[in-house]
């Protein structure tokens, strides 16, 4: 900066000037520039001022958006197109069961069919000489084909044996299915009936759409003696292959001429499941 300065005493002539010293600068001055220097620097800052929406997917640096740059809950299911999702972009075992719908948890689990009867009244097993099984009465039927088709009948008639079509079997809708039946068996003799046959009697499971023979029993075991009285709980368990469509499965008993069985407590479950191998 410079300052006017003459003589006192002296015509005033024309004016000189001499530059001030640095270490005479004032509070004020530097105050004052200081302030300058904001005022600019504040309407630079106004004049990059955005307008909304103004920023899009091209103006942003790849990778430049991180989780710390997103609100909590902000991301939901309109910001995500259809099949941004895939099985990358999930954390190994971070969907648990309670995370998909039971539509979901049933198709995962497979379908699950149960037919059970107490019997209650204690009903006993309809006569049935010698050990096949596949001529024996129904005592408790499961069908495989629909949810609607199972019943619950104490001593149905025997199922008519149905002939597979000639030729090479085609599945049809059907599936694999794990069968497991529990039941409680109590086997006695009636008063006054006739000497024991000597042949055991026998509980199994049994396909009932094939013909009669070994073949229809799907799984079998022998129930108490025929001499005397018993009580057990018995289990059985088969695989029904998808080959055979779909068929109904069937609890029986055999009773022989002079032996009283009973079933009680009687639970047939079918479970669908994979691969069936070893048929």
């Amino acid at each position: 900066m410079l300052r006017k300065h003459h003589a006192p005493g002296q015509p005033r002539g024309p004016i000189r000037w001499r530059p001030i010293a640095a270490g005479r600068l004032s509070y004020a001055n530097v105050i004052a520039s200081l302030a300058l220097f904001v005022a600019l620097g504040g309407t630079g800052v106004a004049a990059v001022t955005l307008d909304r929406d103004s920023v899009g997917p091209p103006q942003i640096r790849s990778d430049a958006v991180r989780s710390p740059e997103i609100a909590k809950d902000a991301v939901r299911s309109p910001e995500i197109s259809s099949g941004a999702v895939r099985s990358s972009e999930i954390r190994d075992a971070s969907i648990r069961a309670a995370d998909i719908s039971t539509g979901a948890r049933t198709a995962l689990r497979g379908e699950l069919k149960v037919t059970d009867d107490e019997n209650a009244d204690h009903l006993a097993v309809p006569t049935c000489d010698g050990s096949d099984l596949s001529a024996c009465p129904n005592r408790l039927e499961l069908a495989l084909a629909s949810a609607g088709d199972s019943t619950r009948q104490a001593n149905p008639a025997p199922t008519p044996p149905t002939e597979p079509a000639p030729g090479p079997q085609v599945p049809e809708g059907g599936r694999n299915w794990l069968i497991q039946a529990r039941l409680h068996v109590s086997l006695g003799r009636t008063p006054l009936s006739q000497p024991p046959s000597g042949v055991a009697n026998r509980c199994g499971l049994v396909d009932t759409s094939a013909t009669t023979g070994p073949k229809a029993v799907l799984d079998e075991t022998q129930v108490g003696e025929t001499a005397g009285a018993s009580s057990e709980n018995i289990a059985l368990s088969a695989v029904v292959p998808q080959r055979l469509r779909n068929p109904s499965v069937a609890l029986r008993c055999t009773s022989q001429t002079g032996d009283q069985v009973t079933a009680s407590f009687i639970k047939i479950t079918a479970l669908t499941v994979g691969t069936v191998t070893g048929e």
